[in-house]
């Protein structure tokens, strides 16, 4: 550290725009070697084998010691020590330690599972009569009753707010892409998932910022419920498979949508709803609605895609009392193995399958553009360019990258990037999983205050200040987690509990940015206003009706291609807004 801290003053000497990154990675390093100390090895009864700062052993009564939230018990004839999922394992709020008899007579130590509903294998089961809760995340057991309603509160609590929530999009045109929506939303779905860094948050508080973040997660009313569940028979790799299903539904729902306004040629009653539709959303602009919610419908479930493949992918060690690795194992379901025919089938293919589509597709779509690489290839082979939809592909990676320069359209990928590699890190230690947060949102903001990408300056400047929002809250969040490590005693002094109250300002900073943008260019108000006065007033621009066969310039569609590159196109009717200020 000394060493290290030299090194970092001759660094801020020579450029005094380092000090944050070297005040991180000095705090950083502390923190990391103060943690490594080791346990205090009992005597007499107690083995001579325990090392580490999660288990040891009284030197009086050979009992074992487990530090809260970590689990110890027999699995395959070894004494394993695992580290909790978070609402898996007891919290002892008297003592940084749990009390655990020696002489473990069956496979789980009970005693150290969290006391309403879990049992088994690192606490993965649910008690008889109990069953996970489909509306908490991560899984609680609740008691579970044999009735249906369990059904209709997930149906109402789940699927109709997202269907409701979509077809506002459609009926008003709102778009989620755009340049000033992009960090905000990065923010929101990262803070109330893989970022939630308030240390030992009160329940009441976490769930007043994660109801209205959960939102760009697709999460509206659910979390505001008490937890309940569908059945007895689910367990909790079902529960948190079941959040596929809640991911790929507004996908579902456009197709629904998709095919009413297809049917209305042939269905009178499709066709009455389909042209006030038209009257409503205004005539000719159903499929730039459409676009913009398939768009929505690619950001806003891509971080509920990232979270349930991380958990259903991500290996919990198992140490010995030495805290040697002796193996792994799932990390929601300590009772399954991941060789298991049993989890293979229902969870590793699906979250394969979700990982090489729904993850891999649109990060690769949108960093390829500088190059085309993909292009190149497909249009190498005439079947694969018959199939390929060149100008449908263009339009929809154009709602993403058309606030950015040309030359730098990839951040839109690296924003899709950076929400992966942050859930990769789910697969590193408590510890290690925030220091590998904090250098990549540091890094990511460096980068995109150097390159300023967007085409208004002062959106970089409020992409910048929100990823270092986000920075600040994962240090504090840092420096609570060691001490709380450290020195349990001082979790409630007044030193940690001012670092709550500034991580709590800090996540509700960015609601403020986010009220003014969506008051300044409410599309809502437009319309409603406008609407009520029968009047319908001719925005900037012009919409192009092409019939038939058309020939459409890709450099006005796209805004990208500069040169007179025609396409043709077989469609029925395509309507076309053109705007000088927006070429997308």
């Amino acid at each position: 550290i000394l060493s290290g801290g030299c090194s970092m003053v001759a660094m801020v000497a020579c450029n005094p725009y380092h000090w944050l990154i070297a005040i991180q990675l000095i705090i950083v390093s502390s923190c990391i070697a103060q943690s490594s100390g080791i346990a205090p090895t009992g005597e007499g009864p107690c083995p001579s084998s325990i090392t580490g700062d999660l288990v040891s052993c009284d030197s009086l009564t050979g009992d074992w010691l487990v530090r809260n939230t970590n689990w110890i018990g027999v699995i395959d004839n070894t004494l394993v020590v695992v580290n909790c999922p978070p609402n898996y394992c007891f919290y002892n709020t008297s003592s940084p330690y749990v009390r655990v008899p020696q002489n473990i007579s069956s496979n789980s130590a009970e005693v150290l599972c969290y006391p309403e509903g879990r049992r088994g294998f690192i606490c993965g089961q649910c008690l008889e009569g109990w069953a996970p809760a489909v509306n908490s995340d991560p899984v609680v057991c609740v008691e579970c009753r044999e009735d249906t309603r369990g059904w209709l509160y997930y149906l109402l609590a789940i699927y109709v707010p997202v269907f409701f929530f979509f077809m506002f999009i459609v009926l008003f045109n709102v778009r989620f892409t755009s340049g000033p929506a992009n960090a905000f939303i990065l923010y929101a779905q990262l803070i109330s998932t893989t970022f939630n860094q308030l240390y030992k948050p009160i329940d009441g508080y976490q769930r007043a910022y994660r109801t209205l973040y959960g939102v760009f997660n697709l999460q509206f009313i659910a979390s505001l419920l008490p937890p309940f569940c569908i059945g007895k028979e689910l367990d909790s790799l079902n529960v948190i498979a079941l959040k596929y299903l809640e991911a790929v539904f507004p996908l579902f729902t456009i197709i629904g949508i998709v095919v009413f306004l297809r049917c209305k040629r042939f269905v009178r009653c499709c066709g009455r709803c389909a042209s006030c539709g038209d009257r409503w959303v205004g005539s000719g602009r159903v499929a730039n609605s459409l676009v913009h919610a398939f768009a929505a419908f690619i950001l806003l479930s891509y971080t509920r895609f990232c979270l349930v493949t991380t958990y259903l992918l991500t290996p919990i060690p198992l140490w010995n009392t030495a805290m040697e690795t002796v193996g792994n194992r799932p990390y929601f379901a300590g009772q399954h193995r991941f060789s298991d025919l049993s989890y293979i089938l229902p969870n590793i293919i699906p979250a394969c399958i979700v990982l090489v589509t729904f993850i891999a597709i649109p990060p690769i779509l949108l960093l390829d553009y500088p190059m085309r690489w993909i292009e190149r290839v497909i249009f190498k082979s005439p079947a694969l360019t018959r199939w390929y939809p060149k100008v449908g592909v263009s339009i929809v990676l154009d709602t993403f990258q058309g606030c950015f320069h040309d030359d730098k359209r990839y951040f839109a990928g690296l924003y899709f990037t950076l929400r992966l590699f942050l859930f990769v890190t789910y697969f590193a230690p408590l510890i290690l999983q925030y220091v590998l947060q904090q250098v990549l949102v540091t890094v990511f903001a460096v980068f995109l205050s150097v390159q300023r990408p967007y085409k208004k300056h002062s959106l970089n400047l409020l992409d910048s200040l929100l990823l270092l929002n986000m920075a600040i809250i994962n240090i504090l969040g840092i420096y609570s987690l060691v001490t709380d490590q450290l020195t349990p005693s001082m979790s409630s002094t007044s030193m940690l509990t001012s670092v709550f109250v500034i991580q709590y300002v800090l996540i509700w900073l960015p609601v403020v940015y986010v009220t003014v943008y969506w008051c300044w260019g409410s599309k809502v108000a437009w319309y409603c206003t406008h609407r009520s006065r029968g009047q319908v007033p001719q925005r900037k621009g012009s919409a192009v009706q092409l019939n038939g066969r058309a020939e459409v310039s890709t450099s006005v569609v796209e805004g990208r291609d500069r040169e007179s590159e025609v396409e043709r196109l077989d469609t029925s009717t395509l309507y076309v807004l053109i705007d000088d200020d927006q070429p997308n």
